[in-house]
């Protein structure tokens, strides 16, 4: 536990100071603008609440102009959340869209853009698992 703390606590450092996180796609409502302790906060209490998760993105392609840059990336994310009257796996899968910009000699995260995911959830279920809290 101590080592995934200690993830946890560095992952602030990749993003800039205001960040916009776009899931409306998948969420509904509007982009969030949030601060680094609070995109840490929030990841940290929802993916807290499955038994286990695996995020993989890979196929990275980077546009750069000067000090900032677009970023696409394939992902599928999978979540484990036991439902006795269905599957435990939730799995998305879709592009990001990462909006970066260099400042003191380091790339910061400033937008996330997740658009519309495939998705497949607890059959059976009535809710997604993510909405689900311990």
């Amino acid at each position: 536990m101590a080592r995934r703390s200690a993830r946890v606590g560095r992952l602030g450092e990749v993003f800039a100071d205001s960040v916009t996180l776009d899931y409306t796609s998948l969420n509904g409502g509007e982009p969030a603008v949030l601060t680094p302790v609070q995109i840490v906060e929030a990841w940290s209490g929802l993916l807290g609440a499955f038994d286990a998760t695996q995020h993989l993105i890979t196929n990275h392609l980077v546009t750069v102009d000067g000090d900032t840059a677009v970023c696409t990336a394939s992902f599928q994310a999978t979540h484990r959340l036991p439902d006795p009257f269905g599957s435990s796996l939730w799995t998305l899968g879709s592009t990001y869209r990462f909006g970066l910009v260099r400042s003191d000699g380091a790339w910061r995260l400033i937008r996330e853009l997740s658009p519309l995911p495939r998705e497949s959830a607890y059959p059976g279920s009535s809710t997604r698992p993510a909405r689900r809290s311990r």
